[in-house]
């Protein structure tokens, strides 16, 4: 009662945090930890055109340096923003526009990441898209080649019961990587399951 009602309290605290990230990124516009941090805030207010123009503004951020390691962190403000298209706003356009746009922004600074070519498929897959997962997939295999997609590929389409494709998958993979343990014994254990014992 002496310092008024709780939504003004919250407000008070929320715009003294907001101006606590805001210098903060005066400082140092790249700390993806303190965007982390300020998007998590903005996400508490449920405004949707204010969260946006916060992931819009983290992604101007983009690493100077065009190496891997120096990218894996500002990745996740991408997968971040692509999650809360999907999954808050439920604007599915939106977010398989975000997923276009930072695959295409990676493909010319020529960074492949694995974990790209699998959420961009996850989410096709979670609108019924299969044909678009399988594309993703398969540009997966063509521009990174990792182990990774290959399981990931195959298990998709023995789930989808395509046990012919999954074969040819796994068949691709042992040609590219036959000194990876991993997918010997999964295309073992996919034969396994099928009581293909001779193969």
């Amino acid at each position: 009662k002496m310092f008024g009602e709780t939504e003004e309290i919250e407000d008070v605290v929320l715009q003294k945090r907001r101006f606590h990230y805001e210098e903060q990124l005066k400082k140092n516009s790249s700390d993806y930890d303190t965007w982390f941090e300020y998007i998590r805030l903005e996400e508490t207010t449920d405004n949707v055109d204010a969260i946006r123009e916060l992931y819009e503004r983290a992604l101007q951020q983009q690493p100077v340096i065009f190496r891997k390691e120096y990218w894996k962190r500002y990745m996740y403000l991408w997968y971040g923003y692509a999650f809360f298209e999907e999954m808050a706003a439920e604007d599915m356009q939106r977010a398989r526009d975000i997923y276009r746009e930072v695959h295409k922004l990676t493909r010319k600074q020529q960074l492949f990441f694995g974990k790209l070519y699998k959420l961009y498929a996850e989410f096709e897959v979670r609108q019924d898209n299969l044909d678009a997962a399988r594309k993703i997939y398969g540009t997966g295999l063509g521009e990174c080649g990792k182990s990774k997609i290959y399981e990931l590929y195959a298990t998709l389409e023995l789930r989808l019961g395509n046990v012919d494709r999954a074969r040819s998958i796994y068949e691709k993979m042992i040609e590219r990587h036959p000194d990876s343990p991993q997918g010997w014994k999964m295309f073992v254990e996919m034969e396994l399951t099928l009581g293909e014992n001779d193969r």
